[in-house]
């Protein structure tokens, strides 16, 4: 018998969608508790962020339409994040992935205007 099942059945053995949805949040502290496991989301997150980086970089820059726009948004998106994480009194793991994904955002487009540069 699992780990979650064992949590979400009852004394009748049925399992219910609530039960289910409502021990998720304790699953996931329990699986984020490993400093691996967090390093390796953080990478993922930073890496994320860097693909979407090149992905919008590539889709604007090859149409030549509406990229000043994306230009706009992208800058928006950045600073609203950073404003986030540091306005928060204590840093959570998703806001630290949030973070990630900025920064690998960020680097993304650093390196695609250097490569544009060449």
């Amino acid at each position: 018998m699992g780990y979650m099942q064992r949590q979400v059945q009852g004394n009748d053995g049925r399992r219910r969608l609530v039960d289910i949805i409502r021990i998720i949040p304790e699953l996931s502290r329990d699986y984020f508790r490993s400093r691996s496991r967090r390093a390796l989301f953080g990478g993922i997150s930073l890496l994320g962020g860097f693909y979407v980086a090149q992905t919008i970089s590539l889709s604007f820059g090859a149409l030549g339409v509406n990229d000043v726009l994306a230009a706009v948004v992208c800058v928006l998106l950045t600073e609203y994040v950073t404003k986030f994480y540091y306005s928060q009194p204590k840093v959570t793991f998703p806001i630290a992935l949030l973070n990630n994904f900025k920064m690998g955002f960020t680097y993304g487009l650093f390196i695609d205007a250097f490569k544009l540069a060449s």
